[in-house]
């Protein structure tokens, strides 16, 4: 649930408010208001909220005036101003101030509601990526502020921690799949994933990693036993299991990691649940498609296990090597193979087995992500002699060395039909920022479209355009108010809503930034 605080001296705006938000629509809760910004900014303090929407002339303290104190003392979180004075001087202020919104008195329920959506949306992105870096293990690489701000934090301080690691079987199937298939058909696992986690375990996150690869966090009372929870965790994964073979008719393996006691220690559980699946090559439970790091610890596998731990089950690594495969850092990701696999550990205490087997997930990283793409790597290497490679391989030197020199080979082989497919990408978002910049175009809903993630499209549309995406979008919507005030035939706050602004202070603020005039000015 998302906090919200309102702050407004007007009682009957602080009382409508309450009444109209739709609470339980949104996911959201009031934690309280007041009426003036002194009291505002004690009330941020104490109550930290994730939205706070603020008129801005009040007694005491003013909205502005709250909010710049509230980003000095590092409050990161979302703010929409509520006035009923559309001064330009106010909404520039605002702008500077990082405000999400700028809404003029009266304003409709309608659109209280999409904009709170919007902000709301924007939160729960957040709040994924945090959970995610959370389960990589990449959590104290994030700004302070935002490690700070993401609702959950304190509610996982009170409770215990278990990363479930899924793994989708690959098969020869696979490869007739097209580029959508494949990803209809993790979107489906992840639903029936959803559908019975949400059932048997409301108090957890599915996760989707790179590849073949999600997580499911659970969380649990302190009071409860571990082994109560442990054989709870067990069942959930026999019927995780059973429900993806018999709806989809597709394998899954299950990993369990231990149990934490601290929300900081969930990466090491992860680590663990997928260090318990690279045990598929043994009998421990190959007839269940469950792998229980617990079980393998205490088992004759206890041995390996022990010196595997010492090439640590890349959990984190296997995140950034996808992460620069699928936003074409070759450098970087052979730097960062280069440097885990260089690691003195490696050498003293992994056998060859486990470098293939480390190997082996690699390229399987690397053939799902560059899949994502269009790239098929079984046309470039069969698959025999890739795995006739792998299994001469002894030392972590040998793996190294020969995983860059696949990926430079494969980045070598795609260069030219990737600027030919990056060609066509930036024209097709062109034109449908074009056809479409008077409604909430965003970067996200594209990529979803040409099924490139969204990062890496951001990235391919800057490099084509030499702008980022928004400023593209902001370019071609005061070009389009340009013409259409020169025109003379509609109202300034006609012209912004024709252009995507419902907020004609916001709209002029912008309009001057770009056009160095108010939208009046070129109206005379």
């Amino acid at each position: 649930m998302f906090k919200i605080a309102i702050i407004d001296d007007d009682p009957q705006v602080l009382h409508g408010l309450k009444r109209v938000i739709p609470w339980d629509d949104l996911e959201a809760e009031w934690i309280g208001d007041a009426n003036d910004g002194k009291l505002g900014l004690k009330l941020v303090r104490i109550a930290h909220p994730d939205i706070v929407i603020t008129d801005i002339y009040m007694p005491e303290m003013s909205g502005l005036e709250m909010v710049e104190q509230l980003r000095t003392e590092g409050y990161e979180g979302k703010i929409i101003i509520l006035s009923g004075y559309s001064d330009f001087e106010y909404a520039r202020k605002a702008l500077r101030l990082h405000v999400n919104d700028y809404l003029s008195k009266p304003v409709t329920v309608q659109t209280i509601k999409e904009v709170l959506q919007g902000v709301i949306a924007q939160l729960e992105e957040e709040q994924t990526e945090w959970i995610k870096s959370v389960v990589t293990g990449t959590w104290s690489s994030l700004p302070a502020g935002f490690r700070q701000r993401t609702p959950v934090r304190k509610t996982w301080d009170r409770l215990h921690h278990l990363a479930i690691g899924i793994e989708m079987h690959r098969t020869a199937g696979f490869a007739a799949y097209t580029n959508s298939e494949w990803h209809l058909m993790r979107f489906a696992v992840g639903n029936v994933i959803r559908e019975v986690v949400d059932g048997e375990w409301p108090k957890s996150e599915y996760i989707e990693l790179h590849s073949n690869h999600s997580v499911i966090l659970l969380h649990s009372a302190p009071e409860l036993p571990d082994e109560m929870v442990h054989e709870q965790a067990l069942r959930l994964g026999e019927r995780l299991i059973a429900c993806v073979r018999t709806h989809l008719k597709l394998q899954i393996y299950v990993g369990l990691g231990a149990l934490k006691r601290d929300w900081r220690d969930i990466s090491v559980s992860t680590e663990e649940a997928f260090l318990a699946i690279s045990f598929k090559d043994t009998t421990v439970f190959l007839d269940r498609f469950l792998y229980d790091y617990n079980a393998i610890r205490h088992s004759e596998n206890g041995a390996r296990l022990r010196s595997s731990r010492r090439l640590i089950r890349p959990v984190q690594f296997y995140h950034q090597f996808a992460d620069y495969i699928r936003n074409s850092l070759e450098k970087e990701a052979c730097g960062l193979v280069r440097g885990y696999l260089s690691n003195p550990d490696h050498a003293a205490y992994v056998t060859a087995s486990e470098l293939v087997l480390t190997g082996t997930e690699l390229w399987v990283i690397l053939s799902y992500t560059l899949y994502d793409f269009g790239v098929h790597l079984e046309q470039l290497f069969p698959e025999v002699e890739v795995r006739e490679q792998l299994n001469a391989i002894t030392v972590p030197d040998q793996l190294a060395e020969w995983l860059t020199d696949k990926i430079s080979a494969i980045f070598a082989s795609r260069s030219g039909n990737e600027n030919v497919r990056h060609k066509r990408v930036v024209e097709y978002m062109i034109d449908y920022i074009h056809q479409h910049y008077s409604e909430n175009v965003t970067v996200s809903d594209l990529a979803n479209q040409v099924y490139i993630s969204r990062n890496y499209l951001s990235q391919i549309f800057k490099n084509a355009t030499g702008e980022t995406f928004n400023s593209y979008v902001t370019r071609v919507r005061m070009e389009n108010a340009k013409s259409l005030i020169l025109e003379g035939k509609y109202l300034i706050y006609e012209i912004a809503d024709k252009v995507g602004y419902k907020n004609i202070p916001y709209f002029s603020t912008l309009f001057k930034k770009y056009t160095g005039l108010n939208p009046s000015e070129l109206a005379k």
